[in-house]
């Protein structure tokens, strides 16, 4: 049984005994349901539309395979919903058994299937796009030390910036070897902390994906010219680079990628100013 007539009393109080609404159920026969619009002392919303509330979502829910305590607590909730909570459907059972308005929904039986196989680890050659859409300037052969590849941002980072932050200091980051970069970047942030300079625009940089650039040594720059630029496998500027491989408290390795071309320069020479990040991965 289920009721939606839980009006305000159009009659003189002495004709019911109570104010508005229904009363609560009293004794509940035997593997019943009975469902009200609203709780027992209220009143139900008439809504816009045709029907009251509760009806209309009763109306969109009854034709669901589902067994109906569900689909009651369902409209429980959209009524409450679409009244601001100020709307809740009593209901009132007495089952001891599921009930199916509208038919019960064979479970479908999972298919099972084969578990893929690990794909390989891609392999790349000297040119080929990495994975986070730069270039491959350098293979080591093996993924000892966590790596393989070096990777260049397919751009330039920066064209005009200082390699440091305002110290004239030395950061202890002079390894020149290629596999070093990381290495040096890491000194350098953290002895320079923040600001706008050339290692902590690599550090600080989300690309393809990644977040694990870092400014390239001198030897990785060295690489990046050999591999790329010399044969023309990207449009590097001609243009000076900062490394991150430290000379003096005051100067730092820079390559000139026009010529392939090492030489050395003040930290705070804006002018040089040119940025490619790399990253290493396997």
């Amino acid at each position: 049984m289920i009721f939606d007539a839980c009006r305000n009393n159009p009659f003189p109080q002495a004709s019911r005994g109570m104010e508005k609404g229904l009363a609560a159920v009293g004794a509940k026969p035997p593997e019943s349901v009975i469902v009200y619009a609203t709780e027992a002392g209220a009143t139900a919303d008439d809504g816009s539309g045709r029907n009251g509330v509760f009806t209309s979502a009763f109306l969109q829910n009854m034709k669901r395979k589902e067994e109906f305590t569900v689909i009651l607590r369902d409209i429980n909730a959209q009524v409450r919903k679409d009244t601001n909570q100020r709307q809740t459907p009593a209901k009132y059972d007495n089952l001891t058994h599921g009930v199916y308005l509208a038919g019960f929904q064979e479970p479908s039986i999972p298919q099972v299937l084969p578990i893929p196989a690990t794909p390989a680890q891609a392999t790349y050659e000297i040119g080929d796009t990495g994975p986070a859409g730069g270039i491959i300037f350098y293979d080591k052969g093996n993924d000892g030390d966590g790596w393989r590849y070096l990777e260049a941002a397919p751009t330039d980072q920066s064209t005009g910036i200082q390699w440091f932050n305002g110290k004239d200091l030395l950061t202890s980051s002079g390894k020149t070897e290629i596999g070093s970069g990381r290495h040096n970047t890491q000194l350098i942030t953290k002895r320079q902390g923040k600001g706008n300079y050339a290692a902590s625009l690599c550090a600080n940089l989300s690309l393809g994906g990644f977040t694990d650039w870092f400014l390239p040594s001198k030897d990785e720059i060295a690489q990046l010219y050999k591999n790329i630029v010399r044969l023309g496998l990207s449009d590097f500027a001609a243009d000076m680079y900062w490394t991150s491989s430290e000379l003096s408290a005051n100067s730092v390795y820079t390559y000139f990628l026009g010529t392939g071309t090492m030489n050395i320069n003040g930290k705070n020479n804006a002018s040089l100013g040119h940025v490619r990040a790399i990253r290493a991965f396997k």
